[in-house]
């Protein structure tokens, strides 16, 4: 991905209400079903209590569900959710214009 696509990208996350963060565990919730809430905040570098609030909103826009970690009460995994893989693929399945063609038009 160049950084035109990238950038579209995340155009197309932040008009949906969707900061980086929030694109990323969605990502990575779409690659890694079921991760664990605590080692994807590590993995992002962010704290266990920031990236609860980030689930909590995810989870409010039906994108993500939790899961308990049986035999672990305070552990929870991530998943995401019918309406989370589509909004997901709505926002990685652009159809995106290389730079290339936005200069020609100018």
């Amino acid at each position: 991905m160049n950084t035109t696509e990238l950038t579209d990208v995340l155009c197309e996350a932040g008009k949906r209400g969707l900061g980086l963060t929030s694109l990323a565990v969605l990502v990575h919730c779409a690659e890694h079903e079921g991760v664990i809430l605590t080692k994807l905040a590590g993995m992002l570098g962010k704290s266990p209590a920031n990236l609860t609030g980030i689930a909590d909103k995810l989870q409010e826009r039906d994108l993500v569900r939790r899961r308990s970690i049986r035999g672990d009460r305070r552990s929870w995994t991530l998943e995401l959710t019918d309406h989370g893989y589509g909004i997901l693929h709505n926002i990685l399945s652009l159809p995106i214009t290389t730079l290339k063609t936005k200069q020609h038009r100018a």
